[in-house]
């Protein structure tokens, strides 16, 4: 968990997930009820704005990132595959996100409530249908799957050349 003010903060390579909740300065794990989930203004961190996340990450676990209204950008690492529920909503000023291309699935609130326009997602990422809010434009993202096939035509080239 998160305790500082910094306006940046790096997250150490090796880290594979991170927890839920865990950029709240307040959080209490064993009184913390998730359906009464709400909060003071003092528990609200203000004052982070860029958060590095390392290549290692895999998982953004619920509520991870919630309410970080500083929050202006994000890089999602390629090997990241889950975004959880809520994990960015209410990030106010949240406008940019570039999503890896190892994502697989982004769940249910994961960008509510952020300031963002328009997403490009990899082709195959499942998203449900309120990860985020009706405005946003998603843009999926099919150069890995024109990619897939080039390569797949290529080997076909080839086979047919090794049966000549």
């Amino acid at each position: 968990m998160y305790l500082g003010n910094d306006s940046k903060v790096v997250v150490p390579e090796g880290i594979k997930s991170l927890d839920f909740c865990c950029f709240f300065p307040n959080y209490k794990p064993s009184d913390f009820d998730i359906h009464d989930l709400e909060f003071e203004e003092n528990d609200l961190n203000e004052t982070l704005e860029e958060v590095v996340l390392p290549n290692s990450l895999e998982n953004i676990e619920a509520y991870c990132f919630n309410k970080l209204e500083s929050l202006k950008s994000i890089v999602i690492p390629d090997n990241v595959n889950t975004i959880s529920n809520y994990a960015f909503a209410d990030c106010k000023n949240l406008n940019t996100v570039h999503f890896g291309e190892g994502l697989k699935t982004i769940k249910e609130g994961a960008f509510s409530g952020c300031s963002l326009k328009e997403v490009h997602l990899p082709f195959d990422c499942v998203v449900d249908d309120k990860a985020f809010d009706e405005h946003v434009k998603i843009v999926r993202d099919v150069k890995f799957k024109q990619e897939e096939s080039t390569s797949l035509k290529g080997k076909q080239d080839i086979k047919k050349k090794n049966k000549i």
